[in-house]
Order: structure tokens, then C-alpha cells, then sequence
């Protein structure tokens, strides 16, 4: 029998569709929707770190931290409260949600021969291109220039080190401020301040982060390499006018956009560059300087801080309003304006086209000098201001970067140092037991040497820090093998930073293999005069056996002796090793066979900490032989350079 079946209605029909789409709204989350998940990292401007939250929002719990440059997984995003979006990531510290202004998503591209070709002919090393890879994927009509640097990059280091050329402000992480004498007190444990009563002087590693370029070869850290000239067609007024929203100049009152835009027009600069300076100098609330209102200089301004220095906030004001009038600079328009035409003929007419150059003057002569800012991190500050003017109907435009290419750089990008606490890695004793060191212990010597007696097969070796949260490695029974041991100890503070001290132990020979014709101290050789050539030196060196010289790479040594180089004593059979000694030429700290001004350099630079010589380069500089490197060894070598004087070998 047939029954028949009543048709469904279609509104009927279309509920049900509905409430299965709402069922597999709700189900589809829960069975794990997919999201397109992202790699990507911490910008390098976030200073010092970024906190990581439980949850999308600041109201959530504190999850961790996760530092500049590292690296991350998104995994899903959620809009908070804030207005902000948020990355739910995974790193190395676990997982959690951080605001995605903080976070480079990195770009998916595809080799462009044409691309590489051109970066091959700029110059580029292979530690750069990756990020410049990602840029042009993004923005294929920028044009990235290397600006090959004429310095080494630790003589660029060393040059932007010198005490009272970089700062951080005091309450940075301690890695991240300097030790050098004149820089830190090691008996009170205070920073010594340099200027505006909180800045003090960087340490070297956090100069080498903000000084690497490939730290900022994202869309937003590039642009303080980018080329500051005015350009009509991209800058405009009210591109100034979004820039300065929020800050002080943002007042119906005074119509800076416009002022700060005609003063980029008539001085030749990008008046973005100028608004960002002025933001950067002056805060976004604005500052004395620019009030008008200081007693004693009403009616003054100084937007760009020209002439601002000092060792109190009292003094940079004084200063910097002193400048002001002596300039006339009785308006807010009359200081912008000329501020920026001062600013044009001093440090961009003069080759400091970047917001980089002008912090860090690598391109002048003399180098290293002429800069607009002491803060170590004020390019890159300066650079990410700047990169949120610029649009992305902007960045279409053809851009122009000039990045900078040093010489001997390292291997992969300069990290950012992140430890904080005590930087005490000192040592209040270091001693082996039953011998004595020479020369006698000091925090500022790092090589020491001993000789013991041939059947001494193990000594022990002890070290106290100064401070109680500094840790020591190294010390202990320690077995000898061979002629020659080099023990290594190791102190690091609370916050990371490390400190080396090294002992060469050496064991008398039964037999007496040297001649009398050069000196055997330890683990060095002494005694030889200028100019000797390598084998004369071996030739002279041993009464049985032979010996071999070679240079600090371990290759064979056919020339002249320099200090650094190395000697291999072996058996009378020529089967085993007696052991390997280091050479060292008095008055030849720079390791090049003479001596001559370059070492003077090097011995100042030492003395002032801008490096720090160790092992033969120290013992060579020490030609006034008080087991120190002081200013009494740079008149010593003086003398001999210009004829009234001797050195000793």
C-alpha cells in the first residue's frame, strides 16, 4: 500500500539550513578551525622586551617575556578591548598573546633572479639578504644602496664606544650600560651619569645591536636608512598633520603641519624626518624647551635641541635655550624653520643623509664625531616613528635606503643583551695552591703564567668573587698534560656579562732543550730581536729537536716574526710534541712586525676601554715591563719611534 508523504514547506526548509549553518558556526572552533598560522619575530625597536599575556589584552595575567628579534608562531589573533589585535603565539618561552604592532610577519617570497643579481652587484653579504628579500617581496619598487663603511666593523664599535659618544638612560638593564673605567664606579656600584641627569654610557654589546644594520631589515626598523630629501609627491601636509596627532603640536592655536611642512620644503628635507626629530627631542607632551615659558628665556624655543647638553636637566635647558636666543629663535616658527635649515646644512649636505648616519657618523671625516644625538637607540626610535607616517599607497612609491656595509662584521646579526642585576664579575682572589702567579693577581690583568716542576701532574686552583651573585667556572683540581696547560676561569655576574682570566702552567723539562739566545717565560718566548725572520729563529731556538714556527691561523711561518705567532717544539725523533709557545715582540702590540703608531692606538684604545688586549698583545705592550698596560708604555714606544729611546726584548 502507498502512503503519501506531505512535502516540506520551503520556510521550513530554510530554518533547518539555517540552524545547521548556526550549529557548525558554533562545532566548527570546537573540531579545531583552521587558521592560516604565521612565523614571524619581535620588532627590533621594542626595547627592552615585550610582555607575553595570557590572554588578548592587558587585563590578562603576565605569561612571560619575549625579547627583540626572536623568534615566534601565530596561531590564531582575537581583537581586544584595547582596540588592539592581538597574536595568540608560541615561542621558546612557552605560549601567550602579544599586540601585533610588536610582531614582523614574515613575508612568503619567491626568488627574483634579477634581485639577487642586483644585490650581488651592491655588495651585500649573505647575512643581509633575507630581510632585503622580504622588503622588495613586499615593496618591489624600493631600491636598497650598500654604503660600503672605509672602517673595519670593530674599529666602528670602538669608534661609537669612547666614553660620552653613546647613552642609554639608567633605568635600561644593566647589560645594557657600560663598566668602562669612568663609566661605572665598582666601589659604590652606581653608573656615572654623563648627561641630562639619567643618561649614562652604553655598553658594547648593546652598541653593536642598534649599530647592525640586519637587526633592521624589516618594513618598519629599514626606514631610519631611508634617503631624507623632500619629495612633494609622496610628503605632504596633511601626511605631517596625521604625525604630530596626539602630540603636543596637534592645537588649533598654531598650525605647526603646515610650518613643519614648509620648513621641509625650503631646507630640502623630508618633513616627516623633522616631525619625527621634533617628537623624538620633545616628547609627545613637549617639554621646557619648547613652553616658551623658562624663566629666564620667555619666549624662546629650541624644537631640535641644538646646543642641548649638560650633566643636569637644569644645564641641557640653559643651554639649549641660550642657543635659542643667541638664534633669534623667538617663535615657534622661527625655530622649526631655522632649526631645520641648520640641520640641512650641517649633517645632510654633509653626507649624513640618514637618520642612521646622523646618529651613528660612519661615512665622515673624522669619523665618529659630528653626530645629532648621543642616544644609542635613537635612529631606530627615530625610524619606526617615521615608518608609521608612510601609508602602504606611500610605500608603493620608490623609496631609497642607503644601508650600511661593514668590513669583518660578524657571522650572523649582533643580539640585544637582556640580562639585568649586579654587573660585578670580579674576583676578590685567584690563586694555585703552594705556587704563585705572575704577575701578582689583579681584576685588571687577564693572562697569568706558572712554571712547576716536571712531575707535578695536578694543581688546584682557587677563586672568591666580590660579589655574591657572580658565579665562578674553572677553578678546582686541574690535571697537567704535556709540557704546556692553559686553564680557562670564568666569572659572570648577575647580569651575564663574563669575564675571563687565563693561566698558562708549564713543566720544567728534564733536559735542557733551549739555548741560551732567547727568553722562555711559561707558556711565551721573549728575546727576539725585531725583524727576525722565521728560520733564523728556529735554527737558534732549540739544543736537540727542532722547532716550527707558525702564525695565529696554524699555517706555516716563512717571514718575519710577529708578535701572536706560535712555535712547535718537537723530539729529537720528530714523533711527539714537546709543546707549542707563543712569541712575543715587545712594542708590536698590533701584530704586524713593527712598531709604530699603530700600536700607540692600540694601547690607548685599551687604556680607555674601547678594547681590551689579552695574551701576546698585552704582554708585547707592557715594554716598560710594570705588568701593566698604562699611558707609561705609550711614551715608551714614543721615544722609540722617534729615536731617543729602547725597548727590550
Amino acid at each position: 500500500m502507498l502512503h503519501s508523504v506531505k512535502p516540506v514547506s520551503l520556510t521550513k526548509r530554510l530554518i533547518c539550513v539555517l540552524l545547521v549553518l548556526a550549529l557548525m558556526a558554533v562545532m566548527f572552533p570546537l573540531l579545531g578551525a583552521a587558521y592560516e598560522e604565521k612565523t614571524g619575530y619581535i620588532a627590533s625597536d621594542a626595547t627592552p622586551y615585550v610582555n607575553v599575556r595570557k590572554g588578548p589584552g592587558t587585563s590578562y595575567d603576565y605569561a612571560g617575556s619575549i625579547y627583540p628579534n626572536e623568534s615566534l608562531t601565530i596561531i590564531g589573533e582575537d581583537k581586544a578591548s584595547d582596540g588592539y589585535t592581538w597574536y595568540n603565539i608560541t615561542y621558546s618561552g612557552g605560549t601567550g598573546w602579544v599586540r601585533s604592532d610588536y610582531v614582523i610577519v614574515n613575508y612568503d617570497y619567491e626568488t627574483d633572479p634579477a634581485f639577487e643579481a642586483y644585490l650581488d652587484e651592491q655588495g651585500f653579504p649573505e647575512s643581509y639578504k633575507d630581510g632585503l628579500r622580504q622588503l622588495h617581496a613586499q615593496y618591489p619598487n624600493w631600491v636598497f644602496k650598500a654604503m660600503h663603511v672605509n672602517y673595519t666593523w670593530d674599529e666602528s664599535v670602538a669608534g661609537e664606544s669612547i666614553l660620552g659618544h653613546s647613552l642609554v638612560e639608567n633605568y635600561m638593564p644593566s647589560s645594557w650600560k657600560s663598566t668602562a673605567p669612568g663609566a661605572y664606579n665598582w666601589d659604590t656600584g652606581e653608573y656615572i651619569i654623563v648627561d641630562g641627569g639619567r643618561w649614562v654610557n652604553a655598553s658594547r654589546e648593546i652598541i653593536e645591536y642598534y649599530m647592525d644594520p640586519r637587526n633592521f631589515l624589516n618594513s618598519n626598523g629599514v626606514f631610519q636608512f631611508l634617503e631624507q630629501s623632500f619629495d612633494g609627491s609622496i610628503q605632504t601636509v596633511e601626511g605631517v598633520r596625521s604625525l604630530i596627532s596626539g602630540t603636543f603640536m596637534d592645537t588649533s592655536s598654531i598650525d605647526y603641519a603646515q610650518i613643519i611642512y614648509d620648513a621641509g620644503k625650503s631646507s630640502g628635507v623630508n618633513p616627516y624626518v623633522l616631525a619625527t626629530m621634533i617628537i623624538t627631542e620633545q616628547g609627545r607632551t613637549g617639554s621646557e624647551m619648547v613652553s616658551g615659558t623658562y624663566p629666564g628665556f620667555a619666549g624662546y624655543y629650541n624644537f631640535f635641541n641644538f646646543g642641548a647638553y649638560g650633566t643636569t636637566a637644569s644645564q641641557v635647558l640653559n643651554n639649549g635655550l641660550t642657543y635659542a636666543k643667541e638664534n633669534g629663535w623667538d617663535t615657534p616658527e622661527k625655530s622649526i624653520k631655522g632649526g631645520a635649515s641648520q640641520y640641512a646644512e650641517g649633517y645632510v649636505n654633509d653626507g649624513q643623509t640618514t637618520l642612521y648616519l646622523k646618529r651613528f657618523n660612519v661615512q665622515g671625516d673624522p669619523p665618529f664625531q659630528h653626530q645629532y644625538m648621543t642616544s644609542i637607540y635613537g635612529a631606530a626610535s627615530e625610524g619606526s616613528t617615521l615608518a608609521s607616517e608612510y601609508t602602504e599607497d606611500i610605500r608603493k612609491s620608490a623609496l631609497t635606503f642607503y644601508i650600511p656595509v661593514y668590513s669583518n662584521m660578524p657571522e650572523t646579526a649582533c643580539q640585544k643583551p637582556t640580562g639585568d642585576g649586579s654587573p660585578d664579575n670580579r674576583l676578590s682572589s685567584l690563586s694555585i695552591d703552594g705556587y704563585s702567579l705572575t704577575p701578582a693577581f689583579s681584576n685588571d690583568h687577564n693572562t697569568y703564567d706558572l712554571v712547576v716542576p716536571s712531575n707535578v701532574n695536578t694543581i688546584t686552583i682557587s677563586a672568591d668573587t666580590k660579589n655574591s651573585k657572580a658565579t665562578v667556572i674553572g677553578t678546582g683540581t686541574v690535571s697537567l698534560s704535556g709540557t704546556l696547560t692553559t686553564c680557562v676561569i670564568k666569572v659572570t655576574a648577575e647580569n651575564g656579562a663574563v669575564r675571563e682570566f687565563t693561566v698558562n702552567i708549564a713543566r720544567e723539562y728534564v733536559d735542557d732543550i733551549f739555548t741560551n739566545t732567547y727568553k722562555v717565560y711559561g707558556s711565551y718566548i721573549r728575546g727576539i730581536p725585531l725583524g727576525t725572520v722565521a728560520n733564523t729563529f728556529e735554527k737558534n731556538l732549540v739544543n736537540s729537536g727542532s722547532a716550527s714556527v707558525i702564525d695565529s691561523n696554524g699555517n706555516p711561518k716563512d717571514g718575519t716574526l710577529v708578535t701572536g705567532d706560535k712555535v712547535v717544539i718537537y723530539t729529537a725523533d720528530g714523533e711527539s710534541t714537546y709543546g707549542v709557545y707563543d712569541i712575543v715582540i715587545m712594542g708590536d702590540v698590533s701584530s704586524d712586525g713593527n712598531i709604530n703608531i699603530s700600536d700607540i692606538i692600540k694601547i690607548k684604545n685599551n687604556i680607555i676601554n674601547v678594547l681590551t688586549l689579552t695574551g701576546t698583545q698585552e704582554l708585547g705592550a707592557d715594554v716598560n715591563g710594570n705588568s701593566r698596560v698604562d699611558v707609561g708604555d705609550i711614551v715608551k714606544i714614543k721615544n722609540y719611534i722617534i729615536g731617543i729611546g729602547t725597548i727590550t726584548q
